[in-house]
């Protein structure tokens, strides 16, 4: 940092990112973890002297470990890596859904030098989605059942008024809903 501006410049830029609901976290091309905001520890349980130095991998379960290798790929090119929704690790072993985007980090000389990766806690939109599938599905099985019922009433009625129900009745002929007078 070249001027008293830089600095305030810098200043400016950590508050935001420290301030974020969203974890922010950065690592090397090796996904190797280095910076770690405070919503990162929110999110994933880990303090920062904890994540940073140590592989990204750690919040990524082992049947997903495969993104991060695409990821690391993606970066290499140049390329950023618009939202997906994915399940994270935390500290305590549970996951988290969380919707990610990645994005290169460049040195001064315009050199790719890591990824900063935005996680953000998607958990309760993914709980409310799968109770609103469950509710459709209740409905849609509720329905079906009165459309039965429906069907069922409308067959018996329609039985019952064109002659089923009036066998031997010594209604004659007549094959209305009420015998003649």
């Amino acid at each position: 940092m070249d001027t008293k501006s830089d600095f305030v410049i810098a200043a400016r830029l950590a508050a935001i990112i420290d301030s974020s609901f969203d974890a922010i976290i950065s690592k090397d091309l090796n996904s190797v973890i280095t910076s770690w905001n405070i919503a990162a520890q929110r999110m994933f349980g880990y303090t920062s002297r904890e994540a940073v130095g140590r592989s990204i991998l750690m919040l990524i379960p082992e049947h997903l470990r495969s993104e991060e290798t695409d990821i690391i790929s993606r970066i290499r090119n140049g390329e950023r890596v618009e939202s997906y929704d994915t399940t994270r690790l935390r500290k305590d072993g549970s996951t988290i859904y969380v919707s990610i985007t990645v994005s290169p980090i460049k040195d001064a000389d315009g050199t790719i030098i890591g990824a900063s990766k935005i996680a953000r806690d998607v958990s309760r939109a993914r709980e409310s989605e799968q109770r609103i599938r469950l509710l459709l599905r209740e409905v849609n099985h509720r329905m079906k059942n009165q459309f039965a019922v429906i069907l069922s009433i409308i067959r018996e009625s329609s039985n019952r008024a064109f002659g089923q129900g009036f066998r031997g009745t010594g209604a004659g002929p007549h094959h209305g809903p009420f015998p003649l007078a």
